[in-house]
């Protein structure tokens, strides 16, 4: 049994290696497609501008007698700007490499538009060569000539950035990508951990060298790594003994606690993950608000009964005040949840034992919905707000864990008050407490029915 045992963990750790292989050569290989696709299409885009601002440079300077040149020269620059946007749309090759045909439908038509621009500035140069002197500027040819020009560089402008923004949607999509691949070979790992306990040594460092591997990928891979190893390690630990069955057969008291662990990890891991790819869809602009109307009260309420027992365990006190017949507020209640849990959540990491947080609601002075989280916790220096708001980025004190929290959760917060318009507000002393506003605009505020 223990051969066949190690046998299978053999097979697995092979398997494992050659998913981590592929997913490493995959992402060499999507690299790679990147640079080669986009590139050399954003480099044609500022040739394109450098050439007809050289051409519009020899016409000028050539018109007032600042430089000897032909109208040939002219000609050239602006023929060799053309060049550039037909090879990006059909594909080609010249001194400075290869140029893969452009394949979005929106940039081909940038691209043709920018072609027949090109085009009508080299009639207009040659009209303004023609005449042998510069226009004045009240010339209705000098107007159209320089009209011409600034709409093209305006229009490769819009080029170069649509390609950077395709080029940075696809990454950000490949980088979630990574991440998935990254938490099922964690999860699998955590399986075998189970399954095969006898060489869980070499699973160890299997593990982590694949860890160490996915940290080199991304920093944004590294910030977040601890925070998914912790609950996973838990998961396999508390499994482990009860596969043991290390406080004797299953049915004993402590495996009720180890099973309501295991729970809890499973939760933290999907917390991460959600924290994650909401922030990816956010960034993306894909986050879609789910919107009705809702019971702030209520909301409040559910927020706080389930935070409840994280204040427990640290003897602090929790406490909500709503102002009587506060009206109902339109939004995402998910999102509206999400947020009075993490400023809550916040609150509670960063109050001492024996503190005290205290979640109120309110009409605002503007008539809008006011949401408010108070702690009697260490605070925060004003030089170091923006850093607690920025996304992976941690106070560090040493009376707390660093790496409870991926650093997510107010930069989260801060972008779902502004998908529902409103504004969260960051006020805190040192050694004194902070305290978190969230307002929402009075157009989201919806009065209670009057009962009769």
């Amino acid at each position: 049994m223990n051969v066949r045992f190690l046998h299978n963990h053999i097979i697995w750790i092979f398997c494992a290696v050659v998913v981590m292989a592929g997913a490493v050569f995959f992402s060499f290989l999507i690299g790679r497609d990147m640079a080669q696709r986009y590139a050399p299409l954003v480099d044609a885009a500022m040739e394109i501008k450098l050439e007809a601002t050289t051409a519009h440079l020899i016409l000028d300077e050539s018109l007032s007698g600042q430089r000897i040149a032909e109208l040939s020269d002219v000609i050239r620059h602006i023929d060799q700007a053309s060049w550039y946007a037909r090879v990006m749309l059909k594909g080609g090759n010249n001194q400075k490499g290869t140029f893969l045909l452009l394949e979005e439908p929106e940039l081909r038509v940038l691209v043709e538009e920018s072609i027949q621009k090109i085009s009508l500035f080299r009639k207009l140069a040659a009209e303004r060569w023609g005449k042998g002197t510069l226009f004045t500027t009240t010339d209705i040819k000098h107007v159209d000539f320089h009209h011409t020009f600034d709409d093209l560089i305006s229009s490769v402008d819009q080029i170069e950035t649509a390609l950077q923004h395709t080029m940075q949607n696809r990454m950000q999509k490949f980088t979630i990508l990574q991440l998935v691949l990254v938490i099922v070979v964690l999860v699998l790992g955590a399986i075998a951990g189970i399954l095969f306990q006898q060489n869980k040594k070499k699973l160890q460092h299997a593990r982590d060298e694949a860890e160490l591997a996915n940290k080199a990928k991304s920093a944004f891979l590294a910030s977040i790594s601890h925070d998914l190893r912790t609950p996973l390690n838990a998961i396999v630990g508390f499994s482990e003994m009860m596969k043991e069955q290390t406080f004797g057969p299953l049915g004993n008291f402590h495996y009720e606690e180890y099973a309501s662990d295991i729970r809890d990890s499973g939760h933290i891991l999907l917390t991460l993950i959600d924290d994650i790819l909401d922030l990816s869809r956010i960034e993306a602009g894909k986050y879609i608000l789910v919107e009705e109307t809702m019971d702030i009260e209520d909301t409040i309420k559910a927020s706080v009964k389930m935070l409840h027992g994280q204040a427990d365990t640290k003897n602090i006190a929790l406490f909500d005040h709503v102002a009587p017949q506060l009206p109902h507020l339109h939004g995402d209640q998910k999102s509206v949840l999400r947020i009075l849990n993490n400023l809550i959540s916040n609150a509670i990491k960063f109050t001492p034992e024996g503190g005290e947080v205290i979640v109120q609601a309110m009409i605002s002075k503007d008539n809008g919905l006011k949401l408010q989280v108070k702690d009697t916790g260490i605070g925060v220096k004003k030089e170091d707000i923006a850093k607690a708001l920025a996304p992976y980025e941690q106070i560090v004190c040493k009376d707390f864990d660093p790496h409870a929290g991926t650093g997510l959760g107010l930069f989260l917060c801060c972008n779902l008050v502004d998908l529902h318009g409103g504004e969260m507000t960051f006020e805190s002393e040192l050694g004194k407490g902070t305290t978190i506003s969230v307002l929402f605009p009075p157009e989201r505020v919806i009065p209670r029915a009057i009962n009769i």
